[in-house]
């Protein structure tokens, strides 16, 4: 997909605090990612405009859904959603759940096999239908302006995972979902940590970047003050995910380690294999390959080293808040 495809638009203020002034940082370009000069928010600037947005969600997200029925089983299988399921049930008194952008419905299945009663928002279509289909689960297909916009006094709790890093407008949904929920009800969100190691250090590398999807790239200070200011408070904050930090861990690594070797390497020009050479050095190759179960086994358990590290001293790669309306 061609970025110039899509119209662009400027941000000239922040969302967090209304500062006008930042600081570019780097550029992805046509887009650019700005530091507040108050409060330290990135943001993408310029971004997709909004009346290009469904346009450019539905070609984002156009082959994402599809997946046989094993695919299916290990999607399941993720630790994040029993993560998510135990966090939820710990701090919600009620069983009544709004997953606002849940996708194609893997958690909200996980969480209806936990006792919850489950209901889904969604923005793509394709999304939506493999939720009917694969879990017979009720998903909403909604505008991008709706987002935030759900029934008052149905729900005890509602998921935001991530999908406040693509809101817009996070305080016109945060303000919707806040009169929509009970006092005491329960806001869970999920997001990339901007202050993780992660997200300091590898700049234009870093997962949370997800150009140009991603427009707004949170701490936990400010989703602290923006849920604050919306009424909500704040009761736990964490910074580790079992299903998605580790595996965070292992593709920085990587990325980092081809940037390096693209900058330090040249290419070469070298002459073609003749077709016996090639077939020898195949043979010779398939003959001395290492235990690729055992390389990924220890490869796994140290980024989940790595990753449990991080979050301990406050840097993990997601940023996961429990939050009550008050």
């Amino acid at each position: 997909m061609m970025a110039t495809q899509f119209a662009l638009e400027t941000v000239p203020t922040c969302v967090l605090c209304g500062e006008p002034s930042s600081r570019l940082l780097f550029e992805i370009p046509p887009y650019g990612y700005r530091a507040c000069a108050a409060c330290g928010l990135l943001r993408l600037s310029p971004r997709v405009a909004a009346s290009d947005l469904k346009r450019f969600y539905d070609e984002s997200y156009r082959d994402v859904y599809e997946g046989n029925s094993v695919l299916l089983d290990k999607q399941l299988a993720n630790p994040t959603y029993d993560f998510r399921a135990r966090r939820l049930t710990r701090h919600s008194k009620g069983r009544r759940f709004l997953d606002v952008g849940c996708g194609d419905g893997n958690f909200l299945a996980v969480l209806r096999s936990h006792g919850w009663d489950v209901t889904g928002r969604e923005v793509s279509e394709t999304a939506a239908k493999a939720a009917r289909e694969r879990h017979g689960i009720d998903v909403e297909i909604i505008s991008f302006e709706d987002v935030g916009s759900i029934p008052t006094g149905c729900w005890d709790a509602v998921g935001l995972y991530h999908v406040l890093e693509h809101m817009y407008e996070p305080r016109a949904a945060l303000k919707q979902i806040h009169e929509a929920l009970p006092v005491g009800g329960v806001l869970h969100v999920q997001v990339p940590n901007r202050r993780s190691l992660d997200g300091r250090l590898c700049r234009h590398l870093w997962w949370g970047i997800c150009c140009p999807l991603h427009v707004l790239f949170y701490e936990p200070r400010h989703l602290r003050q923006l849920l604050s200011e919306e009424g909500f408070g704040v009761v736990s904050v964490q910074t580790y995910d079992p299903g998605a930090s580790p595996k965070i861990v292992d593709e920085t690594v990587r990325s980092l380690l081809k940037s390096a070797l693209k900058t330090v390497l040249r290419p070469k020009a070298r002459l073609e294999p003749r077709a016996e050479v090639r077939s020898a050095e195949t043979e010779s190759e398939a003959s001395s390959l290492r235990p690729v179960a055992d390389l990924v086994l220890r490869r796994l358990l140290l980024a989940v080293v790595v990753a449990r590290t991080q979050s301990a001293v406050g840097f993990g790669n997601v940023a996961d808040v429990i939050a009550v309306r008050t």
